[in-house]
């Protein structure tokens, strides 16, 4: 018997689906879906073709999307994904490869770079999968680590660095405070940061710009930054230390 109609209880027909706008997490239409494609043994539904860019369908580069990352959103009449309108534009337009010797059918191969600030020093590396460390150099006084990372289909890799500021803070025995700027690019993978904040030994941290989880002397934020994060943590010493700092500096200040 033909079903004529385009839905079916908890089926839909893949006219229905091709065509549906799709929206990135902060809820702006990035696009919409070109096409499903189906696993020939399974049947089952791989990932869909984003469709995004262009103008009346000339020019559009091209997605994929795993199908089980994207959910229906009734409230908008289409489906709802994690990836973000910069995340889809920093994507590679084009596929190259697998070349002989250099990499494989479906392999993810990337060199990442990431910088430092001048004052900012690179303290360790911890290597998760396959990633060949290139080296670590300096460009125009900032400092840089430089690794060759390759990632086979299904699987994952990544790289995780620490670094370190000695003497970053401003202000004196009254107190003081940290100053970081965080530049971040939009990453097809969105880029997680931890960043901790040890303030000088005696003092206590009275305020941070951001919410920040505080343990004693050292103040924490991770997560997923903007394209430029500002971090100010305020410390000073405790109250008594304070008084007695006010006393001393009036009975050791000349008078006149």
């Amino acid at each position: 018997m033909a079903i004529e109609q385009s839905e079916q209880g908890n089926l839909i027909g893949s006219d229905k689906v091709e065509g549906t706008a799709v929206y990135g997490s902060d809820g702006e239409q990035i696009g919409s879906i070109e096409r499903v494609m189906i696993e020939k043994g399974s049947g089952k539904v791989a990932y869909a073709v984003l469709s995004f860019g262009g103008f009346l369908g000339i020019g559009d580069d091209h997605y994929p999307l795993p199908w089980q990352s994207l959910t229906f959103d009734t409230g908008l009449g289409g489906y709802r994904t994690n990836v973000t309108k910069p995340q889809l534009e920093g994507a590679p337009k084009y596929v190259l490869g697998p070349f002989k010797g250099a990499s494989h059918r479906g392999e993810n191969v990337s060199l990442l770079a990431t910088y430092c600030a001048e004052v900012c020093d690179f303290t360790g590396r911890t290597v998760h999968g396959s990633v060949d460390v290139i080296k670590d150099e300096t460009e125009q006084d900032h400092p840089f680590a430089w690794d060759h990372v390759r990632i086979p289909s299904g699987e994952s890799a990544g790289v995780t660095y620490t670094t370190a500021v000695q003497n970053a803070w401003q202000g004196d025995a009254f107190g003081g405070i940290y100053h970081l700027t965080l530049v971040s690019q939009p990453t097809i993978r969105p880029t997680r940061v931890r960043i901790q904040v040890q303030v000088p030994h005696g003092m206590e941290i009275v305020s941070t710009s951001v919410p920040m989880t505080i343990e004693g002397s050292t103040a924490t934020w991770q997560g997923v930054p903007n394209r430029s994060t500002e971090f100010d943590v305020r410390f000073q010493p405790p109250l008594a230390r304070r008084l007695w700092l006010t006393v001393w500096h009036g009975l050791t200040s000349p008078i006149g």
